[in-house]
């Protein structure tokens, strides 16, 4: 399944679609959800399987009207109105926006977190509000809030990519004052101050231009890669279970690559294949058009 943003003409809708594995389209469809606002789709998670092949409900999860939005829906692409009543919810985090939602993870308990940053007098800082599988916000995450926001550097702090550990943890990786960023949170919502410097989290300058995280990842060994953009070329970092640079991975803990010259490369996404090797996609610039481009790293 593919989710995203469609452009109407005028404003932008929440879509999806369904492939086979032949690469044929079995479904697709779009839906608004924050009304005269442009909603935007950044994450897509399986909820329920109907059975072997075909999803019972998925999850769409970003931003509707700059708050944070949220969609279930089954595989024929209808409104699961279990969810808040009309299948959708959307939630200011906190009472200032504009709040931009970028990723989605669900708990093996059903709870759905939703991450990205959100603008807080003046300032731009991570933030995860966490719901209830009926939609509603956990209050019994952070304080009765239901939701973190919290401030990392001296700089915009841009939230983009979620992962939950095996124990419970969540991570949210981006972008803070131009370089790579991690921070760690316990499962109630409190920083983990085991991780990085005794903060719980990590800010880490990879290349000498402006470093941008965008995508996450935990090995088996619990090590964490953060994928993107480093001085407009292909980049990971990984960083050991505490939060520090692992210097055997790279170069002293990092991998830059260029993949078209002088070009800007920008990577998206990043995917962990079986046998430890690692897939970065996005896209390239070439010929004054942007085309997509994916790179394996061993």
């Amino acid at each position: 399944m593919l989710g995203g943003y469609c452009d109407n003409g005028s404003i932008n809708y929440f879509c999806y679609a369904r492939y086979g594995s032949d690469g044929t389209n079995q479904t697709s469809g779009y839906m608004s959800i924050g009304g005269s606002g442009s909603d935007y789709a950044m994450s897509l998670v399986v909820e329920s399987m109907e059975d072997n092949f075909n999803p019972g409900k998925f999850l769409l999860g970003g931003h509707c009207n700059d708050q944070f939005c949220l969609a279930r829906l089954d595989f024929s692409g209808s409104f699961d109105t279990s969810f808040n009543s009309s299948g959708y919810v959307i939630k200011d985090i906190p009472t200032t926006a504009p709040d931009i939602g970028n990723s989605l993870a669900l708990q093996p308990d059903g709870k759905i977190l939703l991450g990205g940053y959100c603008f807080v007098g003046g300032s731009v800082q991570f933030c995860i509000a966490r719901f209830n599988s009926n939609g509603s916000l956990d209050t019994s995450f952070v304080s009765g809030n239901g939701y973190i926001v919290q401030d990392i550097s001296a700089g915009s702090d841009y939230g983009n990519s979620l992962a939950l550990q095996p124990d419970g943890k969540i991570l949210l990786g981006g972008t803070c004052d131009n370089k790579f960023c991690i921070a760690r949170f316990n499962s109630n919502g409190s920083l983990d101050t085991s991780f990085g410097s005794g903060n719980g989290y990590v800010v880490q300058d990879i290349s000498t231009g402006s470093d941008n995280g965008n995508s996450l990842a935990i090995q088996p060994d619990g090590k964490i890669l953060l994928g993107g953009t480093c001085d407009n070329k292909f980049c990971v970092a990984r960083f050991n279970s505490g939060g520090s640079l692992d210097t055997t991975f790279g170069t002293s803990g990092y991998f830059i690559l260029d993949i078209l010259g002088s070009n800007p490369d920008n990577a998206r996404s990043l995917l962990l294949q079986p046998d430890g090797k690692i897939l970065l996609g996005g896209f390239c610039l070439t010929g004054g058009i942007q085309k997509f481009c994916i790179a394996r790293i061993r």
